[in-house]
């Protein structure tokens, strides 16, 4: 289940990608075409960030290997809005 889905309680519509030159009103041509500039772009932006967010991550996590019964101490906090 997607946090979408969870917190709306249905799927999102899904959005089709703008097949170029397939609307005869002009208008409506720009308007998908800005829209799917936008939505590559933000795309784009968020593999950035995602990308940016990991490297960041990753300079303080180790590699860790546990075997069966292994004892592990955990520290927990609690949940924050």
């Amino acid at each position: 289940m997607t946090p979408f889905e969870t917190l709306y309680g249905f799927s999102p519509q899904v959005i089709l990608g703008y097949v170029p030159s397939s609307s005869a009103i002009a208008e409506v041509h720009e308007l998908l075409c800005a829209r799917t500039t936008l939505d590559q772009e933000l795309q784009y932006q968020l593999k950035q960030t995602q990308e940016k967010m990991k490297k960041h991550a990753d300079r303080t996590r180790r590699d860790v290997v546990f075997t069966v019964e292994d004892w592990v101490l955990l520290k927990l906090h609690k949940y924050q809005q």
